[in-house]
């Protein structure tokens, strides 16, 4: 089986970091770059509004597929996400913040009631549970999901975090 760390960051970052997205600069800084069809991660959007988009194009004859990047999260070098969001105009403080935990990230291996005493440096994932790990995620998939949009304009993209799926007019 496929063990690997996952964080559990504390609570006070949990809290900001949320609240720090569903600010109205950040939702506008998201809207400014982020496709129409990234579903998670945007405000007044849904698991469902990303299940009804897929619903209603078998609902008109399309072909469906998906692609879930079950560790999507986990293969993403930090450093690399920071520079995609600077690089998409995030404000400097929120960045250096995020980066500097991120950079740092601790863990302790744990697999049923044992733990490993000494803890574990991770050089490259990003926190779940995180939600400045949701937009950066986003930012990491925007372009493979414009480039995608450019070679086949006819095929819909639906994206929901780590789960990309599409609706095309033909099965190929």
């Amino acid at each position: 089986k496929d063990l690997r760390p996952v964080s559990v960051l504390s609570t006070w970052w949990r809290a900001w970091t949320s609240a720090l997205v569903r600010s109205t600069e950040v939702r506008r800084w998201i809207d400014k770059w982020a496709p129409e069809y990234f579903y998670g991660g945007r405000a007044g959007r849904s698991p469902y509004d990303y299940l009804m988009a897929m619903l209603e194009g078998a609902a008109a004859g399309k072909y469906l597929g998906t692609a879930e990047l079950s560790a999507a999260f986990d293969y993403v070098v930090p450093g690399n996400a920071f520079r995609v969001i600077r690089w998409l105009g995030m404000p400097a403080v929120f960045g250096e913040v995020m980066r500097s935990v991120w950079s740092n990230q601790r863990r302790f291996l744990q697999l049923g009631c044992f733990m490993h005493d000494e803890e574990e440096v991770v050089g490259c994932s990003l926190p779940q549970g995180d939600a400045l790990s949701m937009v950066a995620n986003m930012a990491w998939l925007t372009a493979p999901a414009r480039a995608i949009e450019a070679k086949f304009p006819a095929t819909e993209q639906v994206v929901y975090v780590d789960d990309r799926s599409w609706i095309s007019p033909t099965p190929s």
